[in-house]
């Protein structure tokens, strides 16, 4: 049997990354079979992964930008082992395919907008959503036609879960269908690639306190607070992957492998990033976030389900998360959530 992963596999976003790997891990650790990804994606998403942060704003930090995509093309090649993408659809020939996590069901994607191939267009071979989400997407679709197009495709689906309650909303109104809704694949594994001793940067900031920050949705007054805290603790802010010009340091050149060796190494996290909240919560970090209107969507259940709504900036050092009062809630989701693949997909290849 041949199971086939449709989802941003290729992506320059780093949580894109570490989810789509965790998943692929997930299902080599519970079935014998062949895992692979699906090798397209829109070609307006590469062409804007292969230009982001590329303009005369961030033109001091250009060669660490440069370097970064570079790095990031060679770790997806030679480290993860991934194929590059292919800016068209193949050919749907393995037995069950598989589609998500992410937001591959958001039809006003900004980037690439609706995207037939994510919701199983001409594919006629079993198909299981697995965490898919339609991200900022408002429920409502104005455009019949993908309207017609969207619940065609879905109907065709043997199974369907998703990660937020805005993406559980649009499913159930649109088939009348109640889909699971399941945790972040990142959740499901740990890839060996991750370990963080396998980050270039292991020996310099590995006995080094620190706040992280990951991401760029900051305003002003949170900007100010971060600061003022950094202070009262007497630590250094350092930011990885974005660029921030507030921080001690910006660290551009990263890889998903450097991204969870800073998150586990450092003090605090704070973040405006839906993955930088995942791996902060996996990694039982002390952490607040920022609230980015593009991401409220994604993030709503899983801070209302942990009650982790507290930790807003705007309660930056006041709010601790006590980990142990959601260990077993988490548990059970985390159980449910691995039981779906498991159970659907033994279910399909029977």
């Amino acid at each position: 049997m041949k199971i086939n992963i449709i989802t941003f596999h290729w992506s320059n976003n780093l949580g894109a990354l570490v989810q789509s790997l965790c998943l692929k891990k997930f299902l080599e650790e519970n079935f014998e079979n062949s895992i692979e990804f699906n090798y397209y994606l829109p070609e307006r998403l590469i062409k804007r992964e292969r230009n982001s942060q590329l303009n005369l704003e961030n033109s001091s930090f250009l060669t660490q930008v440069i370097q970064k995509k570079i790095n990031l093309y060679f770790w997806k090649k030679k480290i993860a082992r991934l194929v590059v993408s292919k800016k068209k659809p193949v050919s749907f020939n393995k037995d069950i395919y598989i589609y998500g996590s992410d937001e591959i069901w958001n039809y006003t994607n900004p980037f690439f907008g609706f995207d037939p191939y994510f919701f199983g267009e001409l594919n006629n071979q079993k198909k299981i959503a697995y965490g898919c989400s339609i991200g900022n997407a408002e429920n409502k679709i104005e455009s019949n036609m993908i309207l017609e197009k969207i619940k065609k495709n879905l109907d065709t689906f043997k199974a369907i879960s998703v990660r937020d309650q805005n993406s559980f909303n649009f499913v159930e109104n649109l088939l009348s269908l109640k889909p699971n809704i399941v945790i972040d694949p990142c959740f499901l594994s740990d890839p060996e690639i991750f370990l963080p001793d396998r980050s270039v940067y292991k020996e310099k900031f590995k006995k080094k306190d620190y706040i992280l920050i990951y991401g760029d949705y900051f305003g002003k007054n949170e900007i100010q607070d971060i600061l003022n805290f950094s202070k009262s603790q007497n630590l250094e802010i350092i930011s990885v992957g974005s660029i921030n010009r507030w921080v001690d340091k910006n660290i551009i050149k990263v890889n998903p492998t450097d991204l969870i060796f800073f998150i586990q190494n450092s003090k605090f996290v704070i973040t405006s990033m839906f993955h930088g909240i995942m791996l902060s919560y996996k990694f039982k970090k002390q952490f607040w976030y920022s609230e980015d209107p593009y991401r409220k969507n994604k993030l709503e259940y899983f801070l209302e389900k942990l009650d982790l709504k507290k930790q807003k900036i705007n309660n930056l050092g006041v709010n601790q998360i006590e980990y142990k009062n959601k260990e077993a809630e988490f548990n059970s989701w985390k159980k449910s959530s691995s039981d779906f693949l498991i159970n659907n997909i033994n279910k399909l290849s029977k």
